[in-house]
């Protein structure tokens, strides 16, 4: 473990599972849950990198109370983590955890308020995004836009 995540492993991440607080118990099911179905083809994500990917989404969950963990931010967070892996222009992965986390929450703090459910339906809401882009995609693109409705309406 690189220097960066000595005190917040030591703190919110047990070597193992079972030593993990009861009151985690849901937020492990949930990012348990998910992590097996980010890009199952792709081996890179199969058990390669699952455990610092599942401390991340963990870590991240501890430090954001509020927001915790919401099903597709392992999505959000798998190219970040991916890039930095395999770039061959950075050099060394020894930093490619630390750099993807502090690069996800950089993130996650821009788009925070589309994981808020209260939100959903307000102008912050995830729903108004996907109107927004049905509506540019309608305008650009209306072949594609009708095949989209068709096939998510059946």
């Amino acid at each position: 473990q690189s220097t960066w995540d000595k005190q917040l492993v030591a703190e919110f991440c047990p070597a193992s599972k079972s030593e993990y607080k009861s009151e985690d118990a849901q937020l492990i099911e949930d990012i348990e849950k998910d992590l097996p179905r980010t890009i199952p083809d792709i081996d890179f994500f199969t058990k390669t990198y699952y455990n610092q990917m599942f401390r991340m989404l963990f870590l991240h969950a501890k430090l954001n109370p509020g927001i915790k963990y919401v099903q597709g931010m392992n999505d959000i967070l798998v190219p970040i983590f991916y890039t930095f892996v395999t770039d061959p222009t950075i050099g060394s992965t020894d930093n490619a955890e630390a750099d993807s986390f502090w690069c996800f929450q950089n993130m996650m703090s821009e788009i925070k308020d589309h994981f808020i459910s209260m939100l959903d339906k307000s102008s912050f809401g995830i729903m108004n995004q996907i109107d927004k882009i049905s509506y540019i995609l309608q305008k650009r693109d209306s072949n594609l836009w009708q095949h989209l409705v068709y096939s998510f309406s059946n």
